[in-house]
Parts: structure tokens; sequence; C-alpha cells
């Protein structure tokens, strides 16, 4: 009896130390709201998950842009181009996913700011 005991204990154990480095899933759907010296833009989101590579685009005021990068266990980061009168502008986003949501930063150039996401039901 006292083995079960013991092994329930290691089960218990390992169950949530399992799951807490289970990869996030970002496929889908997702609302951002990106917060920068500008003010608050929306934007909407979908993106396609293969594996840790991650593609996708984002619709907001300027338009729709292409996307693509990885989500390592819970950790996303982003990048695409933008066209600003001739010159490439790389965006970079980077968030902690944590099941629908994601929270992060972003830079463009000298600017930085705060995002948040939200998945689509």
């Amino acid at each position: 009896m006292r083995l079960f005991w013991s092994l329930l204990a290691v089960v218990l154990l390992l169950v949530p130390a399992a799951a807490a480095t289970r990869a996030a899933d970002v496929s889908g759907e997702w609302i951002l709201n990106f917060n920068g010296p500008q003010g608050p833009i929306d934007a909407n989101a979908k993106f396609k998950q293969d594996g840790e590579n991650v593609s996708g685009t984002i619709e907001g005021p300027q338009g729709t842009i292409e996307c693509s990068g990885t989500l390592k266990e819970t950790k996303l980061a982003l990048q695409m181009e933008v066209n600003a009168n001739g010159q490439s502008i790389a965006i970079y986003l980077l968030a902690d996913v944590d099941g629908d949501t994601m929270k992060g930063s972003f830079s463009v150039a000298e600017m930085r700011g705060e995002w948040t996401g939200k998945r689509k039901n």
C-alpha cells in the first residue's frame, strides 16, 4: 500500500510539470491591440501553425501585412515588413501565449510598445 501512495505522489507531481511545458497553439483568428506612443490600434490576425513555425496576416488601419515567425513552448516571435515611402521597415512582435490570450512587446525602428491578443470565439 505504501508503494501505491508513493507512485501516486510521483504521478501527481509530474502531471503539472508536463502540462506547464506543453506548447501553445496560436492557429486561428485573433483580435490584437497595440499600445504605442501614438495611442491604441486594433487589428485582426489570422495565424497558421505548423509545429514551431507560425505564419499569417495582420489586418489593421493601414491594410493587411503578412507575418511569420516561431512559437516555442509559449514564446511567440513574429516578424513582418512594411513599405513606407519606398523604404522597407521591419516590425518585430514578441509575446507570451497563455491559452486564448497573449501579451508582449513590439518594436518598429526606434518605436517600442506593448500589445495584447485575444482569440476570437
